[in-house]
């Protein structure tokens, strides 16, 4: 809704808000928020709300942040009640004196595009997000089987998930964003959501406010949503296909910028793919080649990339693409790797990046893929395929995997 600090005021006022969301997400790009009374918003717009750090990195903490509401990021959440109504708005993670956190993802975003405007460029992102449809018991809980037996863009009443798109889309309008189409996907049960091409802070905005609309809108028609790269053994893969559209500058530079980022694909996949049944996933990817594809002329840059997944913090990723793409630029980048096929190789890699050491700062990074490291150690040698759960000798690892990704 783009509001100024002002117009959100009045527009609680006149549109019977009792409660504001004050949405951020952690270092693994998961949605958090805490709500307050409308009431409180005017005191929160000029000073911030504590929290603990631990709620953004994941680590026990007694060191406080504060959480900085951005009133350009208003929105109503439609499907809650329309008396005592609800809204969400987006807030930048700071220190608590109110200097820059290491770990705002935000910021980590903000910086590196502020770096692609000084360099005279301007980057367009579109995304085409997959998810996948479960069936629930009777009491609300995923009984991993998939919502109906439809395939590639096929119709009802085959298609079972049409009208759980369509009011996803309505929600996502109502919010003010722009999806552009969508689909049923080559899964039973597998869905695709396309949005239409902004700037890279909309975007990655976008990814966060889609995957809560998703789910919240299939709990409520009695479905239940999952971003898990690849589900079922026998299924399909479900990515976060982006197209970036670059301008600003000559052929040649174009094509140094889209080297930049192919040189650091290997390197950045522990962030675009951060499971590890993500690299289930990317078996396929690898076989078919076509993780990154570009073409340049004298007015712009196009890339497509098919690394990513939803189980991503897209803040970082693009953040990582465009620091790649202008490392490239200047001459810098990488190298190049074939593309890890498995977690712990992806985090090894990213530990040893210049590029990642250039886009994120280094309690970001450290912090991360620790996290990573752990989750790699502890899943290692065991399956990770939700049809597959309760299959297994090992019950104590689907059982986490399942809490651990399914929600991803």
């Amino acid at each position: 809704m783009n509001f100024s600090a002002k117009e959100v005021k009045q527009f609680l006022r006149d549109n019977d808000v009792k409660f504001v969301k004050l949405t951020f997400c952690d270092v693994l790009g998961r949605q958090k928020n805490v709500s307050i009374v409308a009431d409180e918003m005017e005191s929160v717009l000029g000073s911030g709300f504590p929290i603990s750090e631990e709620a953004v990195t994941l680590v026990p903490s007694k060191n406080r942040l504060k959480l900085v509401p951005d009133p350009a990021t208003l929105s109503v959440l439609p499907w809650r009640p329309q008396a005592g109504r609800v809204v969400s708005v987006l807030c930048r993670v700071d220190s608590a004196d109110g200097s820059p956190c290491a770990f705002d993802s935000m910021g980590v975003l903000s910086r590196a595009a502020e770096k692609l405007d000084a360099a005279g460029l301007s980057l367009k992102i579109g995304t085409s997000c997959d998810f996948y449809v479960l069936k629930t018991d009777d009491g609300g809980d995923p009984i991993f089987v998939p919502y109906d037996d439809a395939g590639y863009c096929d119709a009802a009443p085959l298609d079972r998930c049409e009208n759980i798109r369509r009011d996803i889309i309505l929600n996502l309008e109502t919010m003010g964003l722009k999806p552009t189409s969508s689909r049923h996907e080559r899964g039973y049960g597998q869905n695709r959501i396309v949005f239409r091409p902004s700037d890279p802070m909309t975007a990655a905005r976008n990814l966060l406010v889609y995957k809560s609309t998703v789910r919240n809108i299939c709990v409520r028609d009695g479905a239940y949503a999952t971003f898990m790269p690849m589900p079922f053994a026998d299924g399909y893969g479900s990515g976060m296909h982006l197209e970036m559209a670059l301008s600003g500058a000559g052929k040649a530079e174009y094509e140094k910028f889209a080297r930049g980022i192919e040189g650091a694909l290997a390197s950045i996949a522990a962030f675009a793919d951060p499971t590890v049944n993500s690299y289930r996933r990317l078996d396929d990817l690898r076989e078919e080649g076509n993780a990154f594809m570009y073409s340049a002329d004298n007015s712009s840059l196009t890339c497509e990339l098919y690394l990513a997944d939803n189980a991503c913090n897209p803040y970082p990723v693009f953040a990582l693409l465009i620091t790649a793409g202008l490392m490239g630029l200047a001459g810098e980048g990488e190298s190049g790797k074939a593309l890890p096929t498995e977690l712990t190789a992806a985090i090894e890699n990213a530990a040893a990046s210049e590029t990642v050491k250039r886009a994120l700062p280094a309690e970001f990074a450290a912090t991360y893929l620790a996290i990573k490291r752990e989750e790699a150690e502890f899943f290692s040698g065991g399956e990770t395929y939700i049809s597959l759960a309760g299959e297994s000798d090992d019950e104590e690892k689907f059982a986490a995997e399942r809490a651990k990704y399914i929600d991803c």
